[in-house]
């Protein structure tokens, strides 16, 4: 404390100095918005398989949003009746193919084929009237 206080235009400069110095890093800071790229290695078998599908197919990284349907109200969760459950995970798939694009992180395709998602309610081929006229969606499901 005694030295501080006897050059104190010492102890400024090499203050400053030191944030100068320590602050030096931040000239090389990058904003990185691709989580994959965040946390996989480059060389990954990941990586290198995205790249290539990527070069393949023209279109971007897959993403994948996984949702969990449940019943609503309080006290403890049962599970839903399946035909219950894919119904609801159907009004979820509508709410987000509708949607704009450039709406949401969340874009999908009209067709289910080139939409790159996949959904056990493909074999339903989205449409709810075939969903309820389907007299056992556990053994679809099965199949």
């Amino acid at each position: 404390a005694g030295c501080s206080a006897k050059k104190p235009w010492a102890t400024m400069g090499s203050t400053a100095a030191l944030a100068l110095l320590f602050g030096c890093g931040l000239l090389r800071v990058q904003i990185v918005v691709d989580p994959l790229s965040l946390w996989l290695p480059d060389a990954s078998t990941s990586a290198v398989h995205a790249a290539r599908v990527r070069m393949l197919t023209g279109r971007p990284d897959a993403r994948f949003l996984q949702v969990l349907v449940e019943p609503g109200g309080t006290g403890a969760a049962a599970p839903l009746p399946l035909r219950d459950g894919l119904l609801a995970s159907l009004s979820v798939h509508e709410a987000l193919s509708a949607v704009p694009p450039g709406r949401s992180a969340v874009t999908l395709a009209g067709a289910p084929t080139s939409s790159g998602v996949w959904s056990p309610l493909e074999l339903w081929l989205y449409d709810r009237r075939r969903l309820l006229a389907d007299p056992d969606p556990a053994a679809t499901l099965a199949r």
